[in-house]
């Protein structure tokens, strides 16, 4: 093996570690939601959303976020979420970063189906920070093209590398979506 091919090789199960890591991190999530009542929001075990097959698509070959959707009967109107951005096809996020999000939906509950995409909803905002400070924002102040029938948002992101221990899991992403959900936006 030549040593370029070594490297490209190395890279590549690197990468394979990475998403094995990231995969970890959000059943840890899973587990820690559930120890707190909320529950898988979507019907199966799915974090991934608009990957491509094709030959003529290869930026959706890797996946640009990774996300778990949660709820819970005593907030019916609010969907958590919890996703991994590891990059972003428009450059809006500076570094990998984890992400917390509660979404009020209007009427008497959730949709039956959502849009996976609103788990990255934090980079559909103007005025964010990648800081782990949250911030509410309403639907009028969110691109049209994020829209789902939700009324408002409370975000935050900071980055993926800040994630050292379950500990640092538990409180700055899973506690935080949990109060955020207390305080109902």
């Amino acid at each position: 093996m030549t040593d370029e091919g070594q490297k490209i090789l190395d890279a590549v199960r690197q990468l394979r570690g990475f998403h094995s890591d990231i995969s970890l991190l959000l059943m840890t999530a899973d587990s820690a939601m559930e120890e707190l009542s909320w529950q898988n929001a979507k019907s199966d075990r799915t974090a991934l959303y608009e990957q491509s097959y094709s030959i003529t698509q290869p930026q959706g070959w890797m996946p640009w976020e990774v996300f778990r959707f949660y709820k819970n009967d005593t907030y019916p109107r609010l969907l958590a979420s919890i996703t991994v951005m590891i990059d972003d096809s428009q450059g809006r996020i500076s570094e990998p970063l984890i992400s917390g999000a509660v979404i009020e939906f209007g009427g008497d509950g959730l949709p039956v189906n959502f849009k996976s995409w609103l788990g990255g909803i934090f980079k559909a905002l103007d005025r964010k920070a990648e800081d782990g400070n949250d911030f509410t924002a309403t639907a009028e102040e969110i691109p049209a093209n994020w829209h789902d029938g939700y009324e408002r948002v409370k975000t935050f992101a900071f980055p993926l590398s800040e994630v050292t221990t379950e500990m640092v899991l538990r409180e700055r992403v899973v506690s935080r979506v949990n109060e955020m959900a207390a305080q109902a936006l």
